[in-house]
């Protein structure tokens, strides 16, 4: 059965991963229809000219059966709780891998997965569900990335590392082997990180060091949120004391 694949946010990361997927589609056939679901209507047709559904014209008018959606947001907190009301309504998450990325055939990605140009993925990595993997990037052997990480442009994650669930890795970033970098926790651009850090806490510098704890687990200060989700996250902070627990633990 064809698979149209929604894109959930048609900003600036929405129309990169567009023309990833509209290039895989012309190595291999894969999507019948590539889409955007976004509930501000001033971005119709300004989208890579595709067609946009508002959420509820998606939940109404599309099969889970022949649609599967990814997650176009870089904060990794509103990437966790997109993902979330999407399976909530039974959809489930589709891959999105450029061409030109190299994933080593005993390499395991997760559903919802990123993969941007000219990244590697090497042996045995293990990529949790909902992650972005962006332009440039290389995972080593044996890794483990966490649900819904984004790791940056042009990041270096060593062999044997493990990235929790939740993280942000920003560009340029390098990551020895063997460390460790619990859930929720933002390393800073450029960072070089030689060894653990804690869950929950913004490091950077070279070497990395821990400097505060991620309270508010935002990593842009000034994000626009993609409008398809602005209400729904409303209600799930202000009206959840807990957050979405993730799949993968």
């Amino acid at each position: 059965m064809a698979m149209r694949l929604f894109i959930y946010c048609a900003g600036g990361l929405g129309r990169e991963t567009y023309d990833i997927a509209a290039n895989a589609n012309c190595n291999r056939a894969q999507w019948s229809e590539i889409c955007f679901i976004d509930d501000d209507t001033t971005t119709k047709g300004h989208a890579c000219g595709a067609r946009q559904f508002t959420y509820t014209e998606f939940t109404s008018d599309c099969l889970p059966d022949d649609s599967r959606v990814v997650i176009a947001h870089g904060e990794p907190r509103v990437r966790r709780m997109l993902a979330d009301r999407v399976r909530s309504n039974n959809f489930a998450l589709g891959n999105v891998v450029d061409p030109t990325a190299r994933v080593s055939p005993s390499a395991r990605l997760g559903d919802g997965v990123i993969v941007f140009p000219y990244t590697y993925v090497s042996s045995c990595a293990i990529i949790g569900d909902n992650v972005l993997l962006s332009v440039g990037s290389g995972v080593g052997h044996d890794t483990v990335i966490g649900d819904h990480t984004v790791v940056s442009s042009l990041v270096s994650v060593s062999g044997n590392c493990l990235l929790g669930s939740g993280c942000y890795i920003g560009t340029k970033s390098c990551i020895k082997e063997n460390v460790r970098v619990g859930e929720n926790t933002i390393i800073g651009m450029g960072s070089c990180v030689f060894r653990d850090i804690d869950p929950e806490m913004v490091a950077l510098g070279n070497p990395a060091r821990e400097i505060r704890r991620n309270v508010d687990h935002r990593v842009f200060t000034s994000s626009k949120f993609c409008s398809a989700g602005v209400e729904y996250l409303g209600q799930q902070e202000d009206g959840n004391s807990q957050q979405p627990s993730d799949r993968r633990q």
